[in-house]
C-alpha cells in the first residue's frame, strides 16, 4: 500500500475489517511451534484452512465474513472508482471464494498469494467478477535476484 501510496500521492486509508486474520494463542508463532504444540488444530488448518478456526482466535468464515463487509463497503463507496485493497493471503484466499460465491472449503485448492501479487475484481450491479488473480510475473527479476 505504501509503494502505490508514494507512487500516485494518494492516502492510504486503514480499515480494520481488512486486517489479517487473528491467530488467538498462534500469534507470532512460527509453523513448527504450531505444528508441536497445537498439532489436530495445525493439521485441521494444513488440510481443510476455509472450515478451521486458529485456537483461540478467529475462524476462517469469520474473518471471511469481516473482510467481505469491508470489501462491499467500499465497493459501494467508491462505485464506478479503481481502488486498491493491499491485504495478506489468507483473507484474498477466501475472498476469492465470496467473489467467485464458492465455499470456504475450495479455499485449499487455491494457492498461497505471493507478496506484492496483483489481483483484480470488478465490482458491478452487486456482484463481483474476477479479471485477473495472483498476478506475480512483475516480480520474476526481483525473485530470480534473491534465489
Amino acid at each position: 500500500a505504501k509503494y502505490i501510496s508514494d507512487i500516485t500521492g494518494l492516502p492510504i486509508t486503514k480499515k480494520k475489517g481488512l486486517r489479517e486474520i487473528f491467530a488467538g494463542d498462534w500469534e507470532g508463532k512460527d509453523y513448527k511451534y504450531i505444528e508441536e504444540h497445537y498439532p489436530e488444530d495445525y493439521k485441521a488448518w494444513r488440510e481443510d484452512i476455509g472450515n478451521t478456526k486458529c485456537f483461540g482466535g478467529e475462524s476462517v468464515l469469520e474473518l471471511a465474513e469481516r473482510f467481505s463487509k469491508a470489501v462491499l463497503e467500499i465497493a459501494e463507496e467508491n462505485d464506478g472508482k479503481t481502488v486498491v485493497i493491499a491485504a495478506h493471503s489468507a483473507p484474498l484466499r477466501a475472498m476469492r471464494c465470496v467473489f467467485a460465491e464458492e465455499p470456504l472449503s475450495k479455499m485449499q485448492e487455491y494457492n498461497w498469494l505471493n507478496n506484492a501479487s496483483v489481483s483484480v475484481v470488478e465490482f458491478k450491479d452487486g456482484k463481483y467478477e474476477i479479471k485477473l488473480w495472483a498476478e506475480d510475473s512483475h516480480l520474476a527479476e526481483i525473485n530470480a535476484k534473491y534465489q
